[in-house]
């Protein structure tokens, strides 16, 4: 029976060595895909991070440009209304407030990159001359003035409506890349958790592997130093009974020639007595 559980704590303790290898394989696969995944979530959080700060940066220019192109546009049609109601005054005597709505159009650096694309320097000098007053009435110059006025209107409305096209756009894609990385995002840390609830789980077993190896171990070392005490203590008492059995044999042996010798002496005295 000693023998049999010596046989099973041997096996038990090579299972047992198999499965801490094991489970320490696994702990650390686990800890490098946590590492892996943790890195993964953080890159998306700072993309994300960084998209919204994007956003936000165009989302404010988009405002502003907007605002100044609406600006622009509602000044140009006030410009085109008073000029149409007042063909017949003088440019001389127009007022004011039309040069200087043309005047604060012509000077935002937008408008100033739009109307280098669409006026010739023909008529950048023309609307340049209506503004400081020097067009007077029926000069050929006055209905250049309302062609003028009329194309950076149309071109403005033109790229107010593609910068409004182009912000849903931007909203669109952002909504659509954000979506993506909070989706990315949770999926990881969900991953995280779940690989970091594993990993324990690992770390536990691991550890009362590691003790059942210990205690079996043990108590295998402790039966097999009671085997070898336990041979030892039976090869001296063979010996010791080897040594008594010989020890008997030899006294039997003497007791058996004494008696022999005891008989011998009987027969020769009697044969004495019986020849007197």
């Amino acid at each position: 029976t000693l023998f049999r559980s010596v046989e099973i704590a041997t096996a038990k303790v090579a299972d047992l060595n198999s499965r801490i290898s094991s489970l320490t394989a696994k702990s650390s696969e686990l800890e490098e895909a946590i590492k892996q995944v943790e890195s993964e979530v953080a890159a998306n959080s700072q993309a994300l991070d960084t998209a919204t700060s994007m956003r936000d940066e165009g989302l404010q220019k988009f405002r502003d440009d907007e605002k100044d192109m609406l600006v622009n546009v509602m000044s140009l049609k006030n410009a085109l209304v008073v000029l149409e109601k007042n063909l017949d005054t003088s440019f001389l005597q127009m007022s004011s407030d039309v040069k200087e709505q043309v005047r604060g159009v012509m000077s935002t650096q937008k408008a100033d990159d739009i109307l280098q694309q669409i006026l010739n320097p023909r008529a950048r000098d023309t609307i340049t001359a209506f503004m400081q007053g020097k067009l007077s009435t029926g000069s050929p110059q006055g209905g250049e003035i309302m062609g003028i006025l009329k194309q950076m209107k149309t071109e403005f409305e033109s790229n107010l409506a593609d910068m409004q096209g182009e912000e849903s756009k931007s909203v669109t894609e952002f909504g659509e890349l954000k979506e993506a990385k909070t989706s990315e995002i949770k999926a990881g840390e969900k991953m995280v958790k779940e690989k970091t609830a594993l990993l324990g789980k690992t770390k536990v077993q691991l550890a009362e592997a590691k003790e059942d190896l210990e205690d079996t171990t043990g108590a295998m070392e402790a039966d097999q130093a009671f085997l070898v005490d336990l041979k030892q203590r039976c090869t001296v008492s063979d010996k010791e009974w080897e040594q008594r059995s010989k020890t008997r044999a030899l006294e039997i042996a003497a007791v058996g020639e004494t008696i022999k010798i005891l008989t011998d002496d009987e027969i020769g005295r009697a044969s004495c007595r019986e020849r007197v």
